[in-house]
């Protein structure tokens, strides 16, 4: 099926890109299956819904992979019609989502949504 998202990570001012950078930290098992997630999500968007996606708060979405021990989540929000951005990424280790990773992704957001602003 081919893509009918885009997907794009969040580039920093200094032209860094966190959740690429996190994901180059995986293994290559990890990242395969987390690339296969995020191909999934750029063909179904919010469709995908669970247990593959949760919607965290008004505008911000979690993509939920695991992988062995390894329980992760790519934070996103969609910028525009069939834009998804990718704000943030990290491995849980409890049940919630813990406030500062929301708290790192909702901060990004902002400067995303600002910087794309017209």
């Amino acid at each position: 099926m081919a893509a009918r998202y885009r997907v794009v990570y969040y580039r920093t001012d200094s032209g860094r890109e966190p959740v690429a950078e996190w994901l180059d930290g995986r293994t290559s098992r990890e990242q395969a299956k987390l690339f296969w997630a995020l191909e999934r999500l750029a063909e179904s968007g919010f469709l995908l819904g669970p247990p593959w996606l949760k919607k965290l708060d008004d505008d911000i979405w979690e993509v939920r992979v695991q992988h062995g021990h390894l329980y992760a989540r790519i934070l996103f929000y969609e910028r525009t019609k069939r834009v998804f951005v990718l704000l943030h990424a990290f491995a849980k280790r409890s049940q919630r989502t813990p406030k500062q990773q929301l708290h790192t992704a909702r901060a990004r957001l902002m400067a995303d949504w600002e910087s794309h602003a017209e």
